[in-house]
């Protein structure tokens, strides 16, 4: 299988929430200013779409008039026009393929009084994007962008609306959408069990998205590193062990490599669900 184009194998009338999606968490975040602190992951995003990665968490604070690329309060030196550009580019080229993208905003705005929804639409414009609030089939979304929107809109349809957002928990939205976000870990083990829980789930026809991603805060400082590798390694080893044929959903890692990637891609379910 070609990682790079996985989804021209995929058949058209397939529902997107019916696919095992590999994801990254926190994008962009690339950059630190300590160690293990704020990095989620070692491949830039052009980097991850060519390994599989479908689903991108790109967090976006407004500086003037542009949206930066951040994770909480650090700058991740880069632009949301600039991960759009990657984006296309990747579309472009593969065709067959398309990507969720999910857009929060973070941060006080800094020297700008300009609504986050107008400058998301002053940087949409370089990118295909399927507006529809609705999961569509593969072959609607082929080419195209579709949000997952986490910031609120006056001007709809503006993408799949996921403003009820829960912090810190396992949560539902609506008949649509199922997360597992229990970011802030203090037991690795129930940490674990919110993830296998939602993995083993035979899902229902909602998107679900099942974040293998967190921190660990010793001493009032995050730690990220440490939690990735022991997460990532209990999921390759139950992917590894689970019985294929049924899909995962989107699975959301830090720290996301090739190998990690084509384990998701491998329970890629045979028979698949069309859209409604």
């Amino acid at each position: 299988m070609d990682a790079s184009a996985w989804m021209a194998d995929v058949r058209g009338e397939a529902s997107l929430a019916a696919l095992s999606i590999p994801g990254s968490h926190d994008s962009a975040a690339l950059h630190e200013p300590l160690p293990g602190t704020a990095r989620c992951q070692t491949l830039t995003i052009a980097e991850q779409l060519a390994i599989g990665v479908r689903f991108l968490d790109l967090r976006c604070r407004r500086v003037g008039d542009a949206l930066r690329l951040v994770h909480g309060p650090v700058d991740q030196r880069r632009t949301f026009d600039e991960a759009l550009a990657d984006c296309a580019a990747f579309l472009r080229a593969r065709p067959s393929e398309c990507l969720i993208v999910s857009v929060k905003e973070e941060g006080d705005p800094l020297e700008t009084t300009r609504p986050f929804e107008d400058l998301f639409e002053a940087s949409a414009v370089a990118a295909t994007w399927r507006w529809t609030a609705d999961i569509p089939s593969v072959d609607d979304a082929r080419g195209t962008i579709v949000l997952l929107r986490r910031f609120p809109a006056a001007r709809l349809p503006k993408g799949i609306d996921a403003t009820a957002w829960v912090d810190d928990a396992t949560f539902r939205i609506g008949d649509w959408i199922r997360v597992q976000d229990r970011y802030a870990v203090d037991d690795r083990d129930a940490k674990w069990q919110a993830i296998e829980d939602l993995l083993a789930d035979p899902g229902d026809g909602s998107m679900r998205l099942n974040f293998v991603s967190g921190f660990e805060a010793p001493f009032g400082i995050p730690r990220i590193v440490g939690l990735a590798t022991d997460l990532n390694g209990r999921l390759a080893d139950r992917l590894d062990r689970m019985p294929r044929g049924g899909s995962l959903g989107i699975v959301v890692m830090d720290s996301v490599v090739a190998d990690l990637a084509a384990a998701v891609l491998r329970h890629q379910p045979s028979a698949v669900p069309a859209a409604k």
